[in-house]
């Protein structure tokens, strides 16, 4: 009871974190009972030691700041997925063993899952950021953003990030497909200063499950061999330019071979509805690949919408109405 009441007249903070190869955003929420007060959103970098110092006199700011904090984040594990129904045994069908997974149904129309393992690997994460107290798929996030374009069309709906991307098609109805790819791994550099980092809330535990989920049928495995030629330029570009040029050719390759993976999968694959996709939708935090939108309509022949998403401001959204009901 007096718990209750201290809430309403104590802020609470609302903060989301989300971890993308070298960059972190953070996004700050901040409420008095259900009275949104203020937020702000921030962008780090992780490139060194130094910089994502940063982050950490941030985070750790927020908690001298504010006495209730919830934190939250999407998950990023190719152990997780979406499926049509909330009926267990429907699982089974699809050829997933959901024994050691966590499954949660949606709107009672379908559900999201991921391994038990992964889920305590990414708290184990966010553990010198402060731990998590909420955690969202991103089936979710995308349902949530494309949410006023849904219609009993299906949308085929991406989160490109710049270490994974996510597809979930979509109707009004809910969920028909979904699927998970690893676009980039942490770069040996960014793993060499995440161990060299002062941990500010306490050492990690080690964790002793074993990884049981079996969820190998929705790993893609893309071919990063691609040969391209490339037209001779009147002027030749700077080498960070071309790097950043040729890095975002190949993610690009991979999203559309992603997504060729996908269509031949729902399309072909009895247990899916045989229904037509006229158009793909992009959720992208950076917008770092103009040539994206162009790529996929001249290979595939459909609509392409590519939008920014404000995916931090989302998800602190969420944990708000996950804590507040």
């Amino acid at each position: 009871m007096f718990g209750g009441l201290i809430k309403k007249f104590v802020q609470t903070a609302y903060i989301s974190i989300i971890k993308d190869d070298d960059s972190c955003d953070v996004c700050v929420k901040v409420f008095k009972n259900k009275t949104e007060l203020f937020s702000e959103g921030k962008r780090f970098s992780m490139e060194t030691k130094e910089s994502s110092k940063l982050l950490y006199e941030f985070i750790s700011h927020q908690y001298e700041k504010y006495k209730i904090i919830y934190t939250a984040s999407i998950i990023n594990s190719i152990n997780q997925g979406g499926v049509p129904g909330c009926n267990k045994q429907n699982f089974k069908k699809y050829e997933i063993d959901t024994t050691n997974a966590t499954v949660i149904c949606i709107d009672q129309a379908w559900s999201i899952f991921a391994s038990n393992y992964d889920i305590e690997n990414t708290k184990k994460d966010y553990e010198e950021l402060g731990g998590l107290d909420c955690l969202f798929s991103s089936i979710v996030i995308l349902r949530r953003f494309f949410e006023t374009e849904l219609s009993s069309t299906p949308i085929l709906c991406m989160l490109k990030q710049k270490t994974s991307a996510t597809i979930a098609i979509l109707t009004d109805k809910g969920l028909l497909f979904s699927s998970y790819v690893i676009l980039k791994k942490e770069s040996t550099h960014q793993e060499s200063e995440k161990k060299q980092d002062d941990k500010i809330f306490g050492e990690e535990e080690g964790l002793d499950e074993e990884r049981l989920v079996d969820l190998d049928d929705i790993a893609l495995e893309l071919n990063d061999n691609s040969e391209m030629d490339f037209a001779p330029v009147d002027e030749m570009p700077d080498e960070s330019s071309a790097n950043l040029g040729i890095e975002s050719l190949g993610s690009d390759l991979r999203i559309l071979e992603f997504v060729k993976t996908a269509l031949t999968q729902f399309y072909k694959n009895d247990m899916y509805e045989p229904i037509f996709i006229e158009k793909i939708a992009i959720a992208d935090p950076y917008l770092e690949s103009p040539d994206i939108k162009n790529l996929l309509e001249n290979e595939l022949m459909m609509a392409v919408e590519h939008k920014k998403i404000e995916l931090c401001e989302i998800t602190a959204t969420l944990a708000v109405e996950e804590v507040l009901g």
